[in-house]
């Protein structure tokens, strides 16, 4: 069984640890911090957790590709 979470449109993926697998349905704590890092938490403890990206990539390369486009469709 995955212990899972969304937030900000990103899926994640509790680690089966210890204390992870007692949290079905349990209410966790997402902290985003200024800097960019991400704390989910239980009761005061930081949980281990990975991340699943739902959101399509696109690679700058493909961006760069369609800017150029304007001149060849017009």
């Amino acid at each position: 069984m995955n212990l899972t979470l969304q937030y900000d449109q990103v899926l994640f993926i509790l680690e089966p640890a210890g204390i992870t697998r007692s949290l079905a349905r349990k209410r966790v704590t997402v902290i985003d911090c200024f800097d960019g890092r991400l704390a989910i938490r239980y009761d005061g403890i930081d949980l281990p957790y990975r991340t699943f990206d739902k959101r399509p990539q696109v690679s700058q390369a493909a961006t760069a590709e369609n800017k150029r486009l304007g001149p060849i469709l017009a």
